[in-house]
Formats: structure tokens, C-alpha cells, sequence
């Protein structure tokens, strides 16, 4: 068409943001003038494609996660720290799973460092080799924003919430003595 330009562009979501993260970059994209096309593939890669008017400039474009990520979502809400919780990986766990049953509160996640600890403590104190990529049947997510020695659970009312929906969560620090 006269007097217009096609352009295309890409944006890579973090995996940690889930759900949340893809409906946020469509929706930053779709603010775009004249959208024509939108690819979204299983690798968190979203393809665009919009037409300017000879006359428009092309305008920075660029998404903001940080609202998304697990780091955000946990400072947003309640976090309790377990100062003592236990040496044994699996038992630790289960204390945590314990103060969220009191709050009758829903587990969502697990959410780690990028470079954690958890699975060396994990095989160091159970035995056990990682299987999976879930943490005792939840998803685990890595944030570069946590800090590697911290582990946090993520609650929320009910079953099906997403990391979004969290309104407490409950944070221990693993052991530095690991063997």
C-alpha cells in the first residue's frame, strides 16, 4: 500500500512470569497502531507485525516485566520469614506447607534464585536425585531478583490461581553448610 510501511518485531517473555507475562506483552502490542498479524510460539517468543503512515515514526518499543515476575509478586504481598527452619531439605518443606495450611491458604509455587542451592540441599539431605522439573508437585520458578540461598513458597485462596493471585508467602534460607 501507498504511504504506509510494514515493520515486524519480536519480544522474548521470561518464562518465570507465566501466563501473566504473555497476556501483558499482547497486550502492549495490540496498543500498537494497525496490528496485522501476531505469532505467539512455545518458546515465549511473540512475533508482531503493524503498518505506520509514511509520516509516523517508529517508536521505541519495549515491555516492562518486572510487574510479572515472581520477585514482584512476592514483595507485592505478605512474606513470612521461617528463621529456623530445619536442615533437611524435605522437612523444611513440610514446615512450610504447615504455616500455609494454618492460613488456609492454597500452594501455587515454589520460587528460587536463578543459580540456587536448593537442589544440592535437596540430594544432600534426602538422597534423592531431582526428577522433574517440580519441587515436592509444584512448579518451581527461578528469579534472578531472588537471592540464591532463599527458597519461598507461594500461597493463595484457591486451587486454581495462578502466581498472580498470590497474597502470602513464606520464605527460609537454605544452609550454607552444605557438604
Amino acid at each position: 500500500m501507498r504511504g504506509y510501511r510494514q515493520h515486524t518485531g519480536t519480544s522474548a517473555v521470561p518464562k518465570a512470569s507465566g501466563v501473566e507475562g504473555f497476556i501483558l506483552a499482547i497486550r502492549k502490542i495490540l496498543e500498537l497502531p494497525r496490528i496485522q498479524g501476531l505469532t505467539v510460539d512455545g518458546r515465549g517468543k511473540i512475533s508482531y507485525t503493524y503498518i505506520l503512515r509514511e509520516e509516523e515514526e517508529e517508536k521505541p518499543f519495549a515491555i516492562n516485566f518486572d510487574e510479572v515476575l515472581p520477585h514482584a509478586i512476592i514483595r507485592n504481598g505478605q512474606v513470612q520469614e521461617i528463621p529456623f527452619a530445619h536442615e533437611n531439605c524435605a522437612v523444611a518443606a513440610a514446615q512450610m506447607f504447615r504455616l500455609l495450611a494454618i492460613d488456609h491458604l492454597t500452594p501455587i509455587s515454589f520460587v528460587a534464585g536463578a543459580n540456587s542451592r536448593i537442589w544440592g540441599w535437596y540430594k544432600e539431605t534426602t538422597g534423592l536425585e531431582r526428577v522433574g522439573d517440580d519441587f515436592f508437585g509444584l512448579p518451581i520458578l527461578y528469579d534472578r531478583h531472588i537471592d540464591d540461598a532463599s527458597l519461598v513458597l507461594c500461597g493463595a485462596y484457591s486451587r486454581d490461581s495462578s502466581m498472580a493471585d498470590t497474597v502470602k508467602s513464606y520464605k527460609i534460607t537454605i544452609p550454607k553448610e552444605l557438604k
